[in-house]
């Protein structure tokens, strides 16, 4: 009777054992991890629809809340199936498809900031405007007050000039003043000098006819007038 010959296992046990634990080691990490890359960077959702933000990397976690077209987002991390871990703008983190993020801020934004810079400009357009209005009322309201001050100074010029004048004709009045008097002097002089000569000549006069009386009064009564 032949005997068979016992052939030698392939793998000892301990092998066996050993891949076995590695076999349970590869199933225990998570999908996440593998090809992880790290990232704190700035980045936006594109323009598209309005995509959820889920608590994992995978279609079948649950949405935390959807995020519009625009929203500003900072990226932690990106994974290798195309996912990627982020924190919007009020602090809440969650996984999106990196797909619908974008590293340029999208034309709606943008066009939503120009709306805003057209505004801001307009409105400090009007302002401007409105600041060009009271300067041009300013302006105009001290043109006006130049003029009166222009008029009120030529009223003052002319206020000098006549007191000036009005000087110059009370030396003049003065003096013509003085002259009359000094001719009124001379009259009243001239007055009593004509009136004592009138005296003078009546007196002498008188005096000359009271001679020549006494004279024919005489000659009268002389005795060779009766002859």
């Amino acid at each position: 009777m032949d005997t068979i010959p016992c052939t030698k296992p392939i793998l000892s046990k301990k092998s066996a054992a050993l891949l076995l634990i590695f076999g349970v080691f590869l199933l225990t990490i998570p999908k996440e991890s593998c090809a992880v890359e790290t990232a704190d960077t700035i980045n936006y959702v594109g323009d598209s629809v309005d995509i959820s933000m889920r608590s994992g990397p995978e279609i079948n976690f649950r949405i935390i809340r959807m995020l519009k077209s625009g929203m500003k987002l900072r990226v932690l991390e990106k994974n290798g199936n195309g996912w990627s871990r982020v924190l919007d703008e009020n602090g809440k983190e969650g996984w999106i498809l990196s797909r619908y993020l974008t590293e340029k801020m999208p034309a709606s934004l943008r066009v939503a900031q120009l709306e805003q810079t057209v505004t801001i400009l307009q409105e400090e357009r009007d302002t401007l405007e409105a600041t060009l209005n009271e300067i041009k009322k300013s302006n105009q309201a001290l043109s006006q007050d130049r003029a009166e001050l222009d008029r009120l100074r030529s009223l003052m010029q002319n206020t000098l000039k006549v007191d000036t004048e009005n000087k110059h004709l009370k030396l003049k009045t003065d003096r013509l003043s003085a002259e009359l008097m000094h001719a009124l002097d001379d009259k009243r002089i001239l007055e009593r000098q004509s009136d004592a000569s009138f005296f003078v000549a009546g007196a002498t006069v008188l005096g000359l006819g009271m001679i020549a009386g006494f004279i024919f009064a005489k000659k009268r009564r002389s005795p060779y007038n009766s002859l």
